[in-house]
C-alpha cells in the first residue's frame, strides 16, 4: 500500500521502507549496535504501525524520525535513538547557519566590457528544495533523482563546514554530481550489455555442442 510522506519543504512523495532501514542501520552503527537482522526487525516495526495509522493520510518526516527513536528506545537501543537524535538536530543547525551567495553584476552606461561595472551581492539561506525545482524544470529529472542529486549537493556542503557558499560554487556540485551519475549510468549499462554478449555465446556454444 502506497501513502504520502511530507517532507520539509513541504513537497509529497511515498513511504519507503527502504529510508527507514537507513535510518535504524546509521543509528546503530553510531552506537555500535549493528546485529545481523536486527535493522530489518526494527523497521519492520515502524513500518507495520505507520501503515496501521497513516494507511489513509500523510505523515511527516518528524513523526517518522519520532516513531525510528521510541521504537529503538523501547527495544533497549536508547544510545541509538539518542544519536539519530542528536544527528537529526545538528544537521538541522548547521543547515539553517548557511547561506547561498548570489553575484549580481550590472552596468552604469557603456558597455559590459570596460571597468564601469559593478558587482552586488544577495545571501539566501540554504534551501535544497531550489536545487529540486531547477533540475525538475531546466533539466527536467524526475523529482526523486533531482531530490537525490540535491541531497548529495547538500551533504558535500555541509560537511564543507562553510556558513556562507556561493551559488557558482553551489552549481559546479550539482553539475559534478549529474556527471557522477551519468557515468554511473553508462558503466551499468555496459556491464548489461558484456553479460548479455557473454549469455549469446554461452547460448550458441551450447547449441553447437
Amino acid at each position: 500500500m502506497l501513502f504520502g510522506v511530507t517532507k520539509s519543504d513541504g513537497s509529497i512523495e511515498v513511504y519507503l521502507h527502504t529510508k527507514v532501514m537507513c535510518s535504524i542501520a546509521a543509528a546503530l552503527g553510531e552506537s555500535g549496535n549493528c546485529q545481523e537482522g536486527l535493522t530489518d526487525y526494527l523497521a519492520e516495526a515502524v513500518t507495520e504501525y505507520v501503515l496501521r495509522r497513516y494507511s489513509c493520510a500523510t505523515i511527516g518526516t518528524d513523526e517518522i524520525h519520532a516513531m525510528i527513536e521510541v521504537v529503538l528506545s523501547e527495544t533497549g537501543y536508547v544510545e541509538a535513538a539518542l544519536c539519530l537524535h542528536n544527528h537529526r538536530l545538528t544537521r538541522g543547525i548547521k543547515r539553517s547557519r548557511i547561506e547561498v551567495v548570489y553575484n549580481h553584476r550590472s552596468d552604469r552606461g557603456g558597455n559590459g566590457d570596460d571597468d564601469t561595472g559593478f558587482e552586488s551581492y544577495t545571501a539566501r539561506p540554504w534551501n535544497k528544495s531550489v536545487i529540486v525545482q531547477a533540475l525538475e524544470g531546466e533539466s527536467e529529472l524526475p523529482r526523486g533523482v533531482a531530490r537525490t542529486v540535491a541531497g548529495a549537493v547538500e551533504e558535500k556542503v555541509l560537511l564543507m563546514g562553510c556558513r556562507r557558499v556561493r551559488s557558482s560554487l553551489v552549481r559546479e556540485l550539482v553539475e559534478s554530481e549529474l556527471w557522477a551519475m551519468r557515468e554511473a549510468e553508462k558503466a551499468l549499462a555496459g556491464q548489461v550489455e558484456e553479460e548479455g554478449e557473454e549469455y549469446a555465446g554461452c547460448h550458441n556454444m551450447n547449441l553447437v555442442s
